[in-house]
């Protein structure tokens, strides 16, 4: 493909999307000159490298740098320099890892972009570390012994917007719910901790406990209990469950676009709890249509961050033309066995991904793979060993996203 029908496909691409922006306009929305983005696109590929042989990273490949960098977060999580390295790795599309020869406008568009992505990212990362430490104290403060606050206006308000949501219209006209929120509220007010986090209190109580609001009189929430992580079965809809979670998050939605000018509720600390003391906003974007505004854990926000089709190992060299849906087709027993045989025998990936580290010749395992479950029964040899390879780079090449995804969990013990 030439640089000119990159930068074509490209375009048609972010129109169909609806987002694309021509370039001119987005040079001026940066506040740059072509000449000085391309230079700074130069700039960014070095620092990158520069980067990779501070830290020793291995440069074989692509993979290769993936592995060295999942193990340097493991091992400092809190070094700015990996941080870096990572963000920038994940974000790629391209200008780190181009593929044939590209363009200088789509060098540009993809520098900026990722430019912004990765500051994003690194910002993500520090903002949840200092969430996660927030959270630490409003734990230890949860036992405090409030001051009942009243207040009248924001009681009625928040009594008669939870009246708009099915799953408590139950409580209109009942005088033991009215009051058991009012006494919420207060409890809440009383304690300027818990205040900040007020939309995410509220739901909590409303949604785990709306039949004691319903019909115990002078119901009390243990609010220390409030934050200890809640983990929902997620995983399959038993013809309630999915209703009531859609329930919850909608529930908490309204809560907090209610509170959204309210000085004294931090509005992303409450987006922080509910996004990481239950797993709501997990089977939001699991099972729901996306909507930002829906509080993200930081392995959400980094999975949305990462480039689309990031990392690449499985390459169109390897495919040579192969149609494995077609292969998968016609031999669909085999490509099962040959799946199967993949997950289960962990020395065969293992050693797999230490010859595509190296650089060195993987045939070895290709072999051995289609001994295991007697390919060249099903088919000749060449095909078996082209699927059986296709096969092995497509398992590698998820357990590799997976663990670019989760490794940052070490970012947020």
């Amino acid at each position: 493909m030439t640089p000119e029908e990159e930068l074509y496909l490209f375009q048609r691409i972010s129109q169909m999307a609806d987002k694309y922006i021509p370039t001119k306009k987005l040079l001026s929305i940066h506040g740059i000159t072509f000449h000085q983005a391309h230079s700074e696109a130069e700039k960014w590929r070095s620092n990158f490298y520069n980067l990779l042989d501070k830290h020793n990273i291995c440069r074989n490949n692509l993979f290769s740098i993936c592995i060295d960098v999942i193990e340097l977060i493991e091992k400092h999580p809190e070094n700015n320099n990996i941080q870096q390295i990572y963000c920038m790795l994940i974000t790629d599309t391209g200008l780190l890892f181009p593929k044939g020869k590209r363009g200088k406008e789509i060098t540009v568009r993809s520098y900026l972009r990722q430019k912004k992505n990765t500051e994003k990212l690194l910002q993500a990362i520090a903002d949840d570390k200092a969430l996660k430490n927030q959270l630490k104290i409003l734990r230890s403060k949860a036992k405090l012994k409030p001051e009942m606050v009243k207040s009248d206006d924001e009681e009625n308000a928040v009594y008669e917007m939870t009246l708009q949501h099915q799953q408590l219209k139950a409580g209109e006209g009942n005088t033991i719910y009215m009051d058991n929120v009012s006494a919420l509220i207060q409890q809440i007010n009383g304690n300027p901790y818990m205040r900040k986090v007020k939309p995410y209190l509220l739901f909590s109580v409303l949604f785990r406990k709306s039949g004691y609001l319903m019909k115990r009189a002078a119901y009390q929430a243990n609010i220390e209990n409030l934050f200890e992580c809640v983990n929902y079965s997620i995983e399959k809809d038993n013809g309630k469950n999915f209703s009531d979670y859609g329930f919850g998050v909608e529930l908490y939605e309204h809560l907090r676009r209610f509170y959204m000018e309210d000085k004294t509720v931090d509005v992303p600390l409450s987006d922080y709890c509910f996004a990481n003391i239950t797993n709501l906003s997990d089977w939001y974007y699991r099972f729901c249509e996306p909507n930002e505004e829906v509080p993200m854990t930081l392995l959400r926000k980094i999975s949305e961050f990462k480039a689309p089709m990031f990392p690449i190992i499985l390459t169109d060299e390897i495919y040579q033309g192969f149609d494995i849906d077609e292969f998968e087709i016609k031999y669909p027993v085999l490509v099962r066995k040959i799946q199967k045989e993949i997950q289960v025998d962990n020395k065969l990936i293992r050693d797999f991904s230490t010859a595509i580290y190296n650089n060195d010749d993987v045939s070895r395992n290709i072999v051995q793979l289609c001994e295991n479950v007697d390919a060249y029964k099903f088919c000749d040899m060449k095909t078996a060993y082209k699927a059986a390879e296709i096969l092995l780079y497509c398992e590698v090449e998820n357990r590799l996203t997976d663990e670019l995804i989760f490794v940052a969990g070490n970012w947020i013990k």
